[in-house]
């Protein structure tokens, strides 16, 4: 009887009415993103990639030991296979590989992410960049964008007027900070003087400094400034264009000067071309008399610089 049993509870577990011990599932690899600089299909273009990333790295990241390096994409499951790669870094958490990315691409532009199924540990880049510190006495003026496609990049302008007491002397100073995700990344700072009148004659001389205007070229944003210097009975007013360069907050180039009680003319600065990289060609004009937009007209001095971004310098020559 316990024979014929057995055997009935065989044939319903060959016919699948009775269930059968479920398997384990396999765990699925864990996720993790990955920095790539750059590369292509040989050695030479990811080696490239690492020794341009290296020459203009923040000192903000500080990448895990063995990284930056070199990595074929065969060896990670992902990522197309074929290619040659320079790596920053694989981070489990997004955001923190999307603000690394950010910043590797002030100096670098091109680097993005990947995800990957693997498990990396130790591999992602620290992210070392303070809280900006208050600054007494100043305003806040406003917050610009810099960069169109990276999120969280701005610039925050603050001025004082410090009034010495000594009449009709107003010290000012204006303070540009480079912030991503409110974190500092630089800051520079311009400050003006005041020197009071010593004797019978002697009118005094000062400067001062502020912000003129943001201006948009292609996807990049700078800050037009403007410094205004006072000697005897006249001002001279001489503007700059500032903005980012790698991660760094620089002063660009002189735009142009003009007397305050001089004859009519103008000083501007525009983009030679269109579209997202109108920023690398800009030109400088600065006109005297009565003239009109392309810098003519009866009576008109016109004058014209073109400057060009050098990626390899990370400056405008």
């Amino acid at each position: 009887m316990l024979g014929r049993m057995r055997s009935f509870l065989c044939l319903l577990l060959l016919l699948g009415v009775l269930p059968a011990e479920a398997k384990p599932k396999a765990r699925a690899p864990a996720s993790f993103h990955i920095i790539i600089l750059g590369g292509g299909q040989t050695p030479a273009e990811a080696q490239a990639a690492l020794e341009k990333y290296t020459r203009g790295a923040h000192p903000g990241v500080t990448p895990a030991e063995g990284y930056p390096r070199l990595l074929k994409s065969d060896e990670m499951a992902g990522l197309k296979p074929g290619f040659h790669i320079a790596v920053l870094g694989i981070c489990p958490e997004v955001e923190r590989a999307r603000s690394l990315r950010d910043l590797a691409s002030l100096a670098m532009p091109g680097v993005y992410l990947r995800e990957v199924r693997a498990s990396v540990p130790d591999a992602c880049p620290k992210l070392v960049l303070s809280k900006p510190k208050a600054l007494k006495g100043h305003v806040h003026q406003g917050s610009y964008p810099v960069r169109a496609g990276v999120k969280g990049l701005s610039y925050e302008v603050h001025s004082r007027a410090l009034d010495t007491g000594k009449t009709p002397c107003v010290e000012s100073r204006l303070v540009v900070r480079l912030e991503l995700g409110g974190r500092a990344v630089d800051e520079e700072s311009w400050s003006g003087d005041c020197n009071p009148p010593v004797g019978e004659g002697d009118l005094g001389s000062s400067s001062e400094w502020s912000l003129e205007e943001a201006l948009s070229f292609g996807d990049r944003s700078f800050l037009l400034v403007k410094e205004s210097a006072s000697i005897a009975d006249n001002t001279t007013h001489t503007w700059r264009l500032v903005g980012e360069a790698c991660g760094d907050v620089d002063e660009l180039f002189t735009v142009g000067s003009r007397l305050e009680f001089g004859p009519p003319g103008d000083v501007s600065v525009k983009a030679e071309g269109e579209g997202p990289e109108a920023w690398r060609k800009l030109v400088v004009r600065t006109t005297e008399g009565t003239c009109d937009e392309n810098g003519e007209g009866e009576g008109c001095e016109s004058s014209s610089r073109t400057f060009t971004w050098d990626d390899a310098a990370c400056a405008y020559r």
